[in-house]
């Protein structure tokens, strides 16, 4: 996965995923994901992307838009999110009421998983096919 290199992201708009991102298998896996709206907002301080379910709209702050790994990473945890609400799985949580619930969501935990296998593969610090994600293993951290 990731931003396509012609892409120019402009602060206060708004684009669908596909415009935005390389990933066939994603989008022969799950079409509609293609219209999934991906938005440059300002949000809250310390959040760097979130999910609306509501509006199937993924929202990431604009100051992350300098760094190409930055937003393919907010991305990729927060289509997790889009897939577990597709899928039917445990979802995510916000850290607003609690960081302790944030923390140790499931779906958080699959979220940042996701992330971290994509930064560590991109940097052939993992060969992802090797590593199961955290949160299957017998006694995830």
């Amino acid at each position: 996965m990731k931003l396509k290199d012609d892409v120019q992201i402009i602060r206060d708009r708004t684009y669908n995923l596909d415009y935005l991102l390389e990933h066939d298998i994603l989008f022969t896996a799950y079409p509609q994901l293609r219209n999934c709206k991906v938005e440059f907002t300002k949000l809250r301080d310390g959040v760097d992307g979130n999910y609306i379910s509501l509006t199937n709209t993924i929202q990431i702050d604009p100051d992350k838009v300098g760094s190409k790994a930055d937003v393919e990473g907010i991305i990729i945890h927060e289509l997790q999110h889009v897939i577990q609400k597709i899928e039917g799985f445990e979802r995510g949580a916000s850290s607003k009421k609690s960081k302790l619930a944030y923390y140790t969501s499931l779906g958080e935990i699959e979220a940042a998983d996701t992330r971290r296998r994509l930064e560590l593969e991109r940097d052939k610090k993992l060969d992802r096919r090797e590593v199961a994600p955290e949160s299957s293993k017998a006694n995830p951290k």
